[in-house]
């Protein structure tokens, strides 16, 4: 990761590089707490930047999952100050998204139960010539590995 190159950490406290910073963006934030510990250890160092940079550069942390938990401690691991800082939440429920749980009938290697969600000109069950985007979720990583 590039903040742990010396060169780099020098190039960011350079005062000629951070005046022509507009901001710093951080998407999908809650990865710094969720990804963080383990799976992916330089995320959870990102709060870095906010130590090597001057204090006038802006930082802006998106994400449209931060649970109240999950925002604590991002705000903790990037050093965010809630007291100069601006929170805006809009919420998840979004006129677009709904969701529904279904117990599949069969073994979990089983992909037959997802039939509904496809077009009936495709052999499925659901709407005729409508493929609506979805998610998937499942407890076997595998399940939705190509063969």
């Amino acid at each position: 990761m590039c903040l742990l190159h010396d060169g780099f950490r020098k190039l960011l406290s350079d005062g000629k590089l951070s005046s022509k910073l507009a901001a710093v963006v951080i998407d999908e934030a809650h990865c710094i707490s969720q990804w963080g510990n383990k799976f992916r250890p330089e995320y959870a160092k990102l709060g870095t930047l906010r130590a090597l940079m001057p204090t006038k550069v802006p930082f802006l942390v998106t994400s449209a999952t931060l649970p109240p938990l999950v925002l604590a401690d991002v705000q903790t691991k990037v050093h965010i100050q809630t007291s100069t800082s601006y929170h805006v939440d809009v919420g998840t429920d979004q006129p677009n998204i709904s969701w529904e749980v279904r117990i599949m009938k069969a073994a979990k290697s089983d992909l037959e139960s997802l039939r509904f969600m496809l077009p009936r000109s495709c052999g499925g069950e659901g709407k005729d010539n409508e493929l609506t985007p979805t998610l998937v979720f499942s407890e076997d990583i595998n399940v939705g590995a190509p063969r």
